[in-house]
């Protein structure tokens, strides 16, 4: 013999519990927060991205991070091929800062947008007092993160003035050996030149432009010292913008991009 309960049971059984305040279908406030707090750091890095490369671009400097490791393999103790050489290397990363630029511009726009439509719809769930208090942190975490990511920059766009400044942006080796042959790379990673020489060659890339607008990055470099901590650097100025997707923001406070 089998037993089921007939619909009548589960409707007069069911009935019994009384009216519940529907806490299981109210909107998670929380993750809806987080989700605008991701958007708003994708929006900020994007923009100081953007206005970064373009100081690049104008004081006509390549950031460590969009610098071509091809080396000239014949003809490298030639001066004049190794100025043409640089001067095809620093076009094509120009254009590739320029490239940034313009479809960080194209996203920017999609970016602001997703950010107004998760705002808008925290502010219809929420109560003005969540609503209000939810506003309050979110953009304190914001000026933090922007503080940092401008910190951190300003780091960076310095050391790249260094390394034009003491002539070691493009680190080559271009003696001859003895039997006519070209050497390998300089086991301190610099070409085996006079100071001088390199200094005279870069400051003419340089000279219309040493000045940048945007106060983060801190004005002139002309006398900036290179960081020593810092001399090994693989990675791509692209990835502070493109590791925003996987921001950490638990809490409101989490830790932003690299």
């Amino acid at each position: 013999m089998t037993f089921a309960y007939t619909d009548a049971d589960i409707t007069r059984i069911t009935g019994m519990i009384g009216q519940t305040d529907n806490f299981l279908n109210q909107p998670d406030i929380t993750i809806d927060f987080k989700e605008l707090e991701k958007t708003k750091r994708k929006f900020i890095a994007y923009e100081l991205h953007a206005q970064t490369l373009g100081e690049y671009v104008k004081c006509k400097r390549i950031p460590r991070g969009l610098r071509s490791h091809l080396r000239p393999t014949m003809f490298s103790n030639n001066e004049q091929f190794c100025k043409k050489w640089e001067a095809i290397l620093n076009k094509c990363s120009i254009d590739l800062m320029v490239a940034i630029i313009e479809e960080i511009h194209k996203e920017l726009p999609k970016v602001s947008q997703s950010g107004n439509e998760t705002e808008t719809k925290l502010r219809n769930q929420a109560s003005p007092q969540v609503f209000t208090e939810g506003k309050r942190k979110l953009t304190d975490h914001l000026q933090g993160f922007r503080m940092e990511l401008q910190a951190r920059k300003h780091t960076k766009f310095q050391r790249d003035a260094a390394d034009y400044e003491e002539g070691t942006v493009y680190r080559w080796e271009t003696n001859r050996n003895d039997r006519g042959g070209f050497q390998g790379r300089d086991p301190r990673g610099f070409r085996n030149k006079p100071r001088e020489t390199r200094r005279a060659r870069v400051s003419t890339e340089t000279s219309d432009s040493q000045d940048t607008s945007l106060p983060f990055l801190g004005g002139s470099q002309s006398s900036l010292t290179a960081d020593p901590e810092d001399t090994n650097e693989g990675a791509a100025s692209t990835q502070e913008t493109s590791n925003t997707d996987n921001t950490n923001v638990d809490g409101y406070g989490g830790e932003h991009l690299q």
